[in-house]
């Protein structure tokens, strides 16, 4: 297969490909310069590297694309577009989206030419987010009626990245977040109260807190909450989760995952051993059916931009 890849944050995935792949590379968002020696050998090593994507197109020829948009970086999608209207397969590593008709704008690209465009989210493939869908799935907790989701970051450094985003929590946490709660139970809303906001008390940037109440349409109440350098209160970049269903409930703390049937008491029970691959490893080994298409994805935008206002 020959892949194209563009940007580099994410691309570290292809660099576990066998010589069953060739390899071509745009430096789209200026990076390669700034990045460590292990990527630039890499790529000198096993990439065509072309000026733009419109001479790597044309010389290439790629069969799959990888847009790598960087963390500093707010995405105009003409480079995804342009791919689409191709109907060259895409797989987006992150949205980076200024707002929510841009990821229409590829949604419906996508529908009208028919092109396979995939979405690179990642949290889901977690052990013990894995080890609690197997649970789910099993009806040992019954159905889901309520999800209380919590993540707190105490962190003092605000890294320049994060003042590109408005909305820091609502726009990049909750992105993880929410794909890791679509993956569990299906977040497919039917109404969304929400904010984001900055807290004066701790002088951080914009949109380091988040609140969300989301109902499904399948019934599943979910309360969703984000506290980013203005809180005492720590977990990991997960968060903590808790579903309560008809039988009983689950939860993953620290990534450790308990559970309890009503009545009886809490016990913590060993995550499974999963492959954590990433989205690049997935392609590579013909696992597309494992990567979530931007159809896929639009619940868990529609729930984003309604809490930062832009439903």
């Amino acid at each position: 297969m020959k892949i194209l890849i563009v940007g580099i944050e994410g691309s570290s995935g292809w660099m576990k490909s066998d010589n069953d792949n060739t390899f071509a590379f745009v430096d789209a968002f200026g990076e390669l310069e700034k990045s460590g020696d292990e990527t630039k050998n890499w790529i000198n090593k096993n990439c065509d590297v072309y000026e733009n994507i419109y001479e790597a197109n044309n010389l290439f020829n790629p069969d799959f694309v990888s847009v790598c948009v960087p963390n500093f970086v707010k995405n105009d999608p003409k480079i995804e577009l342009f791919f689409i209207g191709e109907q060259i397969p895409l797989m987006i590593s992150k949205l980076r989206l200024s707002d929510k008709k841009d990821f229409y704008a590829l949604l419906n690209s996508a529908d009208a030419n028919d092109s396979e465009v995939y979405i690179g989210e990642f949290y889901r493939y977690i052990p013990c987010v894995e080890t609690v869908k197997k649970i789910i799935e099993s009806g040992e907790i019954g159905v889901p009626e309520q999800i209380r989701y919590e993540c707190g970051l105490p962190e003092s450094t605000i890294w320049e990245w994060e003042k590109n985003y408005k909305h820091l929590s609502a726009e990049d946490l909750a992105f993880h977040h929410f794909s890791v709660l679509h993956y569990l139970v299906d977040i497919t809303p039917k109404s969304v109260f929400g904010e984001s906001f900055t807290p004066i008390k701790g002088g951080g940037i914009g949109g380091t807190v988040s609140s969300a109440l989301i109902v499904t349409k399948k019934g599943c109440h979910i309360s969703h909450n984000i506290d980013w350098h203005n809180t005492i209160r720590k977990t990991d970049h997960l968060g903590y989760i808790y579903i309560d269903g008809t039988e009983g409930g689950v939860s993953i703390e620290h990534g450790r995952v308990y559970t309890m049937k009503w009545g009886s008491t809490k016990t913590e029970i060993p995550v499974i051993e999963v492959n954590e691959t990433s989205a690049p490893e997935k392609v590579l080994s013909g696992k597309l059916n494992e990567i979530w298409t931007v159809q896929d994805f639009k619940p868990i935008i529609d729930c984003i931009y309604s809490i930062i206002g832009e439903a």
